[in-house]
């Protein structure tokens, strides 16, 4: 049984960015794709407004 392991090829990785309320700690917006500049942009382009005003980006 091959439980846990990753299977396939890494030839199309997917990154899943999520953004949280700091206070909160609830998800306010998320986003499947490339991790890349592109990848960032959409995230951004989904968040409510709101938190496009006071967002700060930390990455790891």
């Amino acid at each position: 049984m091959n439980s846990g392991r990753f299977v396939g090829h890494k030839g199309n990785e997917q990154w899943v960015w999520l953004a949280l309320d700091r206070e909160s700690r609830r998800i306010v917006g998320g986003h499947v794709g490339d991790h890349n500049r592109q990848g960032t942009e959409a995230l951004w382009q989904l968040l409510p407004p709101f938190y496009r005003q006071c967002a700060v980006c930390l990455a790891t």
